[in-house]
């Protein structure tokens, strides 16, 4: 799990004990608060986005397969992330005033795996 994945689940963790020692009334600290996670927080500078330098040396290893192609082209044009750009449904797509439309994360899943 990345550092950043604990810390979050880690403030729901606290949150909920901040409700019930609230609740309670209990006269006790909540022992998550001020916790510290190794490289979680790290900055937007962490994520850059990708150069036209990058893009040129990576466009020759793609072009020769389309869908592969097409999911760089859709990726460096819009910034998406990669699991917004592959749960892209049919319905996403307005052709006609030319617009993608982008949901966070992954679709819900249609059923059990």
């Amino acid at each position: 799990m990345s550092p950043n994945s604990v810390q979050r689940n880690i403030g729901v963790v606290k949150a909920a004990l901040n409700f019930i020692i609230v609740e309670h009334d209990l006269d006790m600290r909540n022992v998550f608060q001020g916790m510290k996670i190794k490289g979680a927080g790290a900055s937007k500078t962490d994520r850059l986005p990708i150069t036209e330098t990058q893009l040129a040396s990576l466009w020759p290893a793609f072009e020769s397969n389309p869908p592969a192609l097409t999911l760089l082209t859709v990726l460096a044009d819009t910034g998406a992330r990669l699991a917004e750009i592959t749960g892209l449904m049919v319905q996403d797509v307005d052709v006609q005033n030319a617009v993608l439309h982008i949901q966070p994360g992954l679709p819900p899943s249609s059923g059990p795996v």
